[in-house]
């Protein structure tokens, strides 16, 4: 569970939701293992994981020695087998020395690694999630640790195991051609999208939009801000938009900086604090019926971007790596651009549900959870026509070839001009979104597991 131990990313949201999903089917026993504890124990001991703090770190998961205190968790006895140098503290030396340690007890039969690489003595049968091959592909995406910590395993990893799996065909494709001898042991299993997200009611809607200054809806990008993400194309075109048409939605960025994206944190500041001229917006996302809900179950989205309103704005400059903070961030009058930075999870999907309409120009992803996650909250999304994107969209949202940055700003300028092509799009969100259940996918994967329990021999 190493992916558990820092702040969630895509691999951790993961890795938590399909752990809770296999434990409650109840079909086998689960234990949790990693080099330091992870967050949120409670929960998955609640689920009927059972968590084992790693060797010499007393008290519980999650614990203020651990590094990120949660005092609502309950304290665990001090592990029993000894005291680690605090080299074996980073994930990658306890992958490789005390894992397999701790494997040979002889009280597991199977291990499951999400994140990527196995050890290389690996004493019991094995299954690995290979989420994306970003890091032979795309090395330069990556910190010098995270390739030092992934490249010298993965090929010996993929031999390795019995059961590959990936999130989508277009990551099993990959693995096809760059490792031919693995494609045999690949299986695909979709992961889900958790039950939060979901489409809200118009008085919902009507609230969040209201709290971040853009009453008349907005364009939503949610993710890591790094350079794979290619979010510099997407100020690109939203700018050639906006200089042209001073009622063009404004633009709202929910998630943390990456590596090596200073440059871009720059840019998003002078972005934020330009006034923009206040006008009255002509231009309409129509959502019309097909997103529309009784109150009760998550009523009518209001159009977005109604005749008469005012353009809105950014609150101002955004930090090198924006969080979000007691004082609620929002546009003001005259700023067009906001940096929300890393939201909790409540917030996050609020946010999610009041878009207007959802763009990812990453340039690679194995899976693509936010546009999965968009979906979920009756919202289309624009994507770059690349990877396992196309799938996860569907016919749900519009795809532009990878560099086109015209293609990406037509796509939206369309989107904003026409509301009846919108309506049509988020009426085929629902079902497109209900490809993704951790339910199903948790089904999926118990069937892997079985799978590679049942063959004989190694590898």
């Amino acid at each position: 569970m190493r992916a558990l131990v820092p702040l969630p990313t895509g691999i951790g949201v993961y890795t938590r939701s399909l752990a809770l999903a296999l434990a409650g089917r109840g079909g086998m026993r689960y234990l949790g293992l990693a080099h330091r504890p992870p967050r949120g124990s409670g929960e998955l001991r609640a689920a009927g994981i059972e968590v084992e703090p790693p060797d010499g770190v007393p008290g519980a998961p999650g614990s203020a020695a651990a590094g990120h205190p949660d005092p609502a968790e309950p304290a665990a006895p001090p592990s029993p087998h000894g005291v680690l140098s605090p080299l074996s503290r980073l994930g990658v030396v306890w992958q490789q020395l005390v894992l397999p340690r701790r494997l040979r007890r002889g009280d597991v039969d199977l291990l499951w690694s999400p994140l990527l690489t196995l050890p290389l003595d690996c004493p019991v049968p094995a299954v690995v999630t290979v989420h994306d091959l970003t890091v032979l592909l795309m090395p330069e995406a990556h910190r010098a640790k995270v390739r030092l910590s992934l490249l010298p395993f993965l090929a010996a990893s993929l031999r390795r195991a019995r059961r590959l799996v990936t999130l989508s065909h277009a990551t099993a494709a990959d693995i096809a051609f760059h490792f031919p001898a693995a494609a045999g042991r690949v299986r695909v299993v979709y992961p889900g999208v958790d039950d939060e997200f979901r489409p809200a009611t118009a008085a919902e809607i009507a609230a969040t939009r209201e709290e971040l200054g853009a009453p008349h809806g907005y364009l939503l990008y949610a993710g890591t801000l790094e350079p794979r993400k290619n979010v510099g194309a997407l100020l690109d075109a939203w700018e050639s938009l906006a200089v042209d048409d001073p009622a063009f939605p404004p633009l709202v960025l929910a998630g943390p900086y990456g590596w090596g994206s200073r440059a871009l944190a720059n840019r998003i500041a002078r972005l934020a604090a330009q006034p923009g001229p206040e006008a009255a917006v002509s231009s309409a996302i129509g959502h019309g019926a097909s997103r529309q809900r009784t109150a009760g179950q998550g009523g009518a989205r209001s159009a977005a971007f109604d005749p008469g309103a005012t353009g809105p704005a950014a609150a101002g400059p955004v930090s090198a790596n924006p969080t979000a903070g007691a004082a609620a961030p929002r546009l003001a009058p005259g700023r067009r651009v906001l940096a929300l930075g890393r939201l909790d999870r409540a917030r996050l999907v609020r946010v999610f549900q009041a878009a207007s309409l959802f763009v990812y120009p990453s340039l690679y992803e194995g899976f693509g959870l936010p546009p999965a996650e968009a979906l979920a909250c009756g919202v289309p999304a624009v994507v770059l026509d690349t990877s396992s994107l196309p799938e996860v969209v569907g016919d749900a949202g519009l795809r532009v070839p990878p560099g086109d940055t015209a293609a990406l700003g037509a796509a939206l300028a369309r989107l904003t001009a026409d509301p009846g092509l919108a309506a049509e799009l988020a009426g085929r969100t629902a079902a497109q979104a209900g490809r993704f259940r951790w339910q199903r996918a948790a089904a999926e994967m118990e069937e892997v597991f079985r799978e590679a329990l049942a063959r004989d021999g190694c590898g």
